[in-house]
Parts: structure tokens; sequence; C-alpha cells
């Protein structure tokens, strides 16, 4: 009795210096994204040449990027795993695959998007940050048009990744979570470079 009551006990810690571990990681990540915002802008304005086709490309792939690290790992077909016995069982409950490491990347890529966004809520800073180092109105209006989009493209990964995973045994639904976790972003660039640069 006491060897599982220690043991209980030493979980218990475990889990406690992991969730103390993980809230100090992301306060720290939130602080280091508060800095990200003009680095950012400058790494996709001169990664896209000056462009603001392609830097409406690049707003496009950053903020589908969650949404497909939500929905692309849900998307294989399952393995089909025989059980019978203990021995059987246990090895089925090790092949069960963890999603949280790619959710925990699909959170933080998500926190990343809107560090070169202007916010729907607080457009003005971010907006004069961009136009300071771009120099282009037109990168000024792509990046307001991301920001409200960002949002609607994160909501449809999340969708696509609840389908995958509740139908996962179903193959039609797996490609059309695949299909709106791809094509969402791509949607959204040719709304967005149409309205403003048409």
């Amino acid at each position: 009795m006491r060897t599982v009551s220690r043991g209980r006990h030493q979980r218990s810690h475990a889990d406690l210096y992991w969730a103390v571990g993980a809230l100090a990681v992301f306060l720290t990540y939130l602080f280091l994204l508060v800095a990200a915002t003009a680095p950012m802008i400058r790494a996709l304005w001169f990664a896209s040449a000056h462009n603001p086709l392609l830097y409406a490309g690049l707003l496009a792939l950053i903020v589908g990027l969650p949404g497909l690290l939500f929905t692309v790992p849900r998307v294989p077909a399952p393995r089909t795993v025989w059980v019978s016995g203990r021995s059987s069982r246990r090895q089925l409950s090790r092949r069960r695959t963890s999603h949280i490491p790619t959710d925990a990347l699909g959170l933080a890529s998500f926190l990343l998007a809107q560090a070169p966004l202007p916010p729907p809520w607080s457009p003005r800073g971010v907006s004069a940050t961009i136009a300071n180092i771009t120099g282009s109105p037109e990168a000024v209006e792509l990046s307001r048009q991301f920001g409200t989009v960002s949002l609607v493209v994160f909501a449809v990964g999340i969708g696509a990744a609840v389908l995958a995973q509740v139908y996962r045994h179903a193959p039609a639904f797996r490609v059309i979570a695949l299909m709106l976790a791809v094509g969402t972003p791509v949607l959204a660039w040719a709304w967005v470079t149409h309205a403003v640069l048409a």
C-alpha cells in the first residue's frame, strides 16, 4: 500500500512540475511574440521581394499552418489492430497516437501568425509598423484583411481536425477534412488579393 501511495505521490509531483514548466514556457513565448512583430514583418517583406502578392501568399501560409498542424496528423487511415488478451490491449494503448505535440505546435503557430497581423480589435499599432517597414499601402491593407480572415481560417482548421478525428474510419470525410485545411488559406489568399489588388 505504501509503495502505491508513493508512486501516486511522485506522479502528482511530476505532473505539477510539467504544468509549471509548460506555463513558464508559454508565458516566455508570449513575451517573445510581443517583440517579434517588427522582425517578422521585415522577414516576410524581404522574403516576398517587396511584392504585395507574394507577401499575401506568405501571410496565407502562416495563417493556414495552425489548421494543417491540427488536421494533417489526424487524416491518415487508422491501423487495424486485433485485440485479444491483456498483452494485446497493452500494445493497442501504446499504438494510440498522441496529437498533443502537433496540437501544441498548432497553438504556438496560431499565436505566431498573429504577430505580423493587425488584430481586428486594435489595428492601429501594427498597421503603423507595417507601413513604416514596407512603405506599401497594399501590404498594410493585405495585412489588415488577413488579420480578420485569419480567425476564420483558424476556425475552419479546427473544424477540419474535429471532422478528421470523429470520422477517422471514413476515408471520404478524411479527404474533406484535408481539403478544408489546405484549401481555406488558398481561398483566403485569392479573396484578399482580389479585394485589395484588383
